[in-house]
């Protein structure tokens, strides 16, 4: 958890984070890792970008839909990483790609 916390705030650590990340296997514990670092993290929208690519590529609908529930409480009101998220979230199921659709609603205007 330290670690997470860490590589939030140093954009070398976050890429070497985000590696690490990427090669667990397990849905799961993918999504407890980026929970883990979007805790503590104040990421600009490059970092949310490069989570945003770790989170692509779970399967599992309810791990995927929590993870962007996750960094949708910490993005930037950014268009393009909006747009990216949005592509992440169109292949989930009706209801988990509704909960990470109203997750975005705070930065409407």
């Amino acid at each position: 958890a330290s670690c997470a916390r860490r590589a939030g705030s140093d954009p070398a650590m976050l890429q070497e984070y985000c590696a690490a990340v990427d090669r667990i296997h397990s849905d799961f514990d993918r999504r407890e890792a980026i929970v883990a670092l979007l805790a503590g993290a104040k990421l600009d929208a490059g970092g949310c970008a490069k989570v945003l690519e770790v989170i692509a590529p779970i399967k599992s609908d309810f791990d995927r839909g929590q993870a962007l529930v996750a960094i949708a409480a910490k993005m930037p009101a950014d268009q393009a990483l909006i747009e990216k998220y949005r592509s992440v979230a169109r292949t989930l199921s009706d209801f988990e790609r509704g909960k990470a659709e109203r997750a975005l609603d705070r930065l409407a205007k």
